[in-house]
């Protein structure tokens, strides 16, 4: 007698696949970050770490050797005590304020709300926020340490890697063309590049643009909006000819999609 083999059964109740679920293929065996400000947000793809010990380090460095060559006039000395007072808290809480991702909809950075110059609840940073769609990314690149930083008589070596993001309309101000995003300090620059083409590339696989949430929200509405349109007219004789304008009408629509989007 034959042993029967029970094939593990699927209950109809279990729940559809999420994105997170369907994103699985972009970024195999992730790494767990240990940061956890992003627990429990829809989409994500996956979390990335600072070196925050390494960047209040670095930092310190060069904003005390600022100082202490200020040190050097004497209008300067009322002012060493608040240094010595302030400055390193708000270096330390400014870094690790800092929080990066990668969701369905792009990069996430965020600088939650930090303590800033004498330290006074009337003068605390609020949290901002910054996501950069992948359908906008034209460049992300890593920046490796080199040279120095700080006064020329104590000077301190750059050691901290730079990824700089671009997108086509980028972030410009005063002095010109500058870089969408600066992040610096991450633990692991490459994997964070990895992640962000293997998102990009995805997103465009099946050639089409992506699409915002409003704007599919509102194309679902227009498809329902047109089915009933569609059964109400299906007996009219002219029915044949409206139904073959509004798919040249839906074409061009997709294709000014398609163009602003790019």
């Amino acid at each position: 007698e034959s042993a029967m083999v029970l094939e593990p059964c699927h209950s109809s109740r279990q729940p559809p696949p999420t994105k997170v679920a369907w994103d699985a293929h972009i970024a195999p065996g992730m790494s767990l970050a240990k940061d956890q400000y992003f627990q429990g947000v829809e989409g994500l793809i996956e979390v990335f770490d600072f070196d925050y010990d390494a960047i209040v380090e670095y930092k310190w460095g060069v904003d005390n050797n600022w100082a202490k060559a200020c040190m050097l006039f004497p209008l300067c000395w009322p002012f060493y005590p608040m240094h010595c007072l302030c400055a390193y808290n708000n270096i330390n809480d400014r870094v690790r304020a800092q929080h990066l991702c990668v969701t369905q909809d792009g990069i996430r950075y965020v600088v939650d709300k930090h303590k800033v110059e004498c330290r006074f609840d009337c003068q605390d940073k609020g949290k901002i926020t910054k996501t950069v769609p992948f359908d906008k990314l034209t460049d992300c690149d890593i920046e490796e340490p080199a040279g120095a930083e700080g006064p020329c008589c104590c000077m301190s070596n750059k050691k901290l890697y730079i990824v700089n993001v671009d997108t086509a309309s980028g972030n410009r101000g005063e002095e010109g063309s500058a870089h969408e995003l600066v992040i610096e300090g991450l633990v692991d620059p490459k994997a964070f590049k990895d992640t962000v083409w293997r998102c990009k590339r995805a997103g465009t696989a099946h050639g089409g643009a992506a699409v915002a949430p409003g704007q599919e929200s509102m194309m679902g509405s227009a498809a329902s909006a047109l089915g009933t349109v569609f059964g109400k007219i299906g007996s009219d004789t002219g029915s044949t000819e409206i139904c073959r304008l509004l798919e040249k009408n839906n074409q061009l629509l997709e294709q000014i999609v398609a163009n602003t989007s790019k």
